[in-house]
């Protein structure tokens, strides 16, 4: 059985550019020059190291100790038992990580802090390998003793996990050999962490010479600000540059994405799956055609995108669209000076009409001095944005870096949407139900950012600003919804070839890669014009390791577009679902369920007719008050 762990489930890298607490080392505080009600209380998970050690120490002991349940898992009393010893467990090593993740991410340069983080760690590879007979030896009793706890009262806090043991029951292997297999998950991103390691700090990237004379050395970090460069030639040649250093290294960068895409095969065809896809969507009850279906939806929907691309091609003024133009800014950004109290009182009105409890609980939630959040950067903090729980009987935390602009805002609305999640499910839901999945969390984080620009649109008459509010949300549509499914089709594509055992080479990879390019964006049609040496991008974007992950964008985004719509329309009887059936259900159903009781059939064709109805009404405005 696998441990609860998932402190970092919910990050959200939401600043484009990144490295943000050292690139701004000249004018960025120490942590002891911020005051004290803009961070965190993470003693409000321990008061101190001494308190952390002594639990750790205490939780480490009754890891040793659960071992004496091994082979004693015959009749549903002690299964009882050790379920309930099994989760006090869990979730306190759940909060050793998350309080120890806290302490590292508020100064990364604090060695004490790694040393937490590693016992931490360790804790949690201890209670997966001495937890690891039990599902085998729950899944060896009679179907009729399972759903017996699965329907009994008593075992209530465990029938959606025994439900779910029940479903997997053809995949589970026995207990020596699902030993093994836990004990060889650590070779199991050995890809994915020699791809980090060398794209992060041994590739050589060139420097570059600017129109207005400026040298710049290309770099992961700065890439995604140079290619939204307002001088057209600079952007392809950032473009032209940055993608050449990926080619200089495309063989390399092909072995270690096929040694990812091995691994997951392996671990799917050793637990008996059909299909790594089968094997990556099943622990969510998730089948193999709902992904199917939304990347055929999207593709039905490409005219939305050639519509907004043609605008694009409009408002920057160019002849034809090239790739290299697509991050191109085509309105002006949302201006204005946003205080950390000014995109506080925004948040919260904004999330009004969800209720009364909601709009108390998340504006007490954000004020300064609640604990909740770590608002603004500091010297070696954590870069991005995240936000995540320990679990019931604790407060979620916010990691920000907040720099007074709108993104800022935005950003504070969308991990409200995460921390609320978490809160309302830990209140509602015992901690063998809280983890709720990536899919539902994709939900609440866009469903508030929504809200957010449906707020400032409602209260907006200046047409430029409306132009920019509107200009910043389709290009947001853009790469979430329209990018992310090319990516989520790629990553189907790449592993029914490694699958058929066609090798996955650098030549494969970039052929395969290049055809969803010009498809998606029109190339034949001329809508964009994609160079063929932009087929490399497949080596740039780390999602590729991450196993059948992104297509939770997709479907997130186009769920909280659908369900923020109808609850901004005075649909009361939705807004309860959505508090009740995905913020408080945690855990408790499978996704699919949760988002299809809440009102978003992911199954249903005219969900997603009425999100891409919505997505046109905001191009159609923006062509209108842009027309010339």
């Amino acid at each position: 059985m696998k441990s609860k762990i998932s402190y970092l489930l919910l990050i959200a890298m939401l600043l484009s550019v990144g490295q943000l607490a050292y690139a701004q080392a000249g004018q960025t505080p120490e942590r002891a020059d911020v005051a004290g009600q803009y961070k965190w209380k993470i003693e409000d998970l321990y008061k101190n190291p001494a308190e952390f050690n002594k639990d750790k120490d205490l939780i480490t002991q009754k890891i040793k100790d659960f071992k004496k349940f091994q082979g004693q898992l015959k009749n549903t009393s002690t299964i009882k038992t050790a379920l309930d010893q099994y989760f006090l467990i869990a979730q306190k090593v759940d909060r050793l990580n998350f309080y120890a993740n806290l302490q590292s991410d508020q100064d990364l340069r604090q060695g004490e802090a790694l040393g937490l983080k590693d016992m931490a760690q360790k804790l949690s590879t201890d209670l997966t390998e001495a937890s690891s007979f039990m599902e085998p030896e729950i899944i060896k009793l009679p179907v009729s003793a399972i759903n017996y706890m699965i329907n009994a009262p008593k075992y209530k806090d465990y029938n959606i996990m025994l439900k779910d043991l029940l479903r997997k029951k053809a995949h589970v292997l026995s207990a020596g050999e699902e030993k093994i297999l836990s004990g060889a998950q650590v070779m199991s991103d050995v890809g994915s962490t020699i791809y980090d390691t060398y794209t992060s700090g041994e590739m050589i990237f060139p420097e570059i010479i600017m129109a207005g004379g400026e040298k710049i050395k290309l770099s992961p970090a700065n890439y995604p600000a140079l290619r939204q460069d307002e001088n057209r030639n600079n952007r392809k040649l950032v473009f032209d540059e940055f993608f050449n250093a990926y080619k200089n290294n495309r063989n390399t960068l092909a072995k270690t994405l096929s040694a990812q895409v091995d691994a997951n095969i392996f671990y799917a065809k050793t637990k008996k799956y059909n299909s790594a896809a089968e094997a990556a969507l099943y622990s969510s009850n998730i089948p193999v055609k709902v992904y199917k279906n939304l990347i055929t939806k999207i593709n039905e929907e490409l005219p939305v995108l050639e519509r907004y691309l043609k605008l694009k091609k409009n408002l920057l003024g160019v002849d034809q669209l090239y790739y290299y133009d697509l991050y191109a800014p085509i309105t002006p950004t949302v201006s204005g000076q946003y205080s950390y109290e000014d995109g506080v009182k925004l948040v919260s009105e904004a999330l009004k009409p969800l209720g009364d409890q909601y709009f108390k609980t998340v504006s007490s939630a954000m004020q300064p001095g609640s604990g909740w959040i770590d608002v603004y950067p500091n010297l070696g903090k954590w870069t991005g944005a995240y936000a995540g729980s320990a679990g019931p009987g604790a407060h979620p935390y916010i990691l920000l870096n907040y720099t007074d602009d709108y993104n800022s805002v935005s950003t504070l609305a969308h991990e409200m949407g995460h921390a609320m999640n978490s809160y309302l499910t830990n209140i509602s839901q015992p901690y063998s139900k809280a983890s709720y999945t990536t899919l539902t969390a994709e939900v609440t984080s866009t469903f508030n950012e929504n809200m957010l620009l449906e707020y400032l649109l409602k209260n907006e008459t200046d047409p430029q600003k409306r132009v920019a509010l509107l200009g910043q949300s389709l290009e947001s549509m853009r790469t979430t919804v329209f990018r992310q499914a090319m990516f989520s089709e790629f990553e189907y594509n790449i592993y029914k070839a490694a699958e058929n055992k066609t090798p996955l080479t650098a030549d494969f990879l970039s052929q395969a890669y290049l055809t969803l390019l010009k498809k998606y964006y029109g190339d034949k049609d001329g809508v964009v014009k994609i160079d063929d040496a932009y087929a490399m991008e497949w080596s740039y974007v780390p999602h590729f390791y991450y196993n059948f992950y992104v297509y939770k964008y997709v479907s997130g985004y186009l769920t909280g577009l659908v369900l923020s719509d109808k609850i901004l329309q005075g649909d009361t009887k939705t807004r309860d679902l959505y508090i009740n059936k995905i913020l408080k259900a945690g855990g408790s159903e499978y996704p699919l369920d949760e988002l299809k009781a809440a009102g978003a059939d992911l199954t249903d064709e005219n969900f997603y007719n009425r999100a891409f109805e919505i997505i046109n009404s905001r191009i159609a405005e923006l062509e209108k008050l842009t027309k010339k």
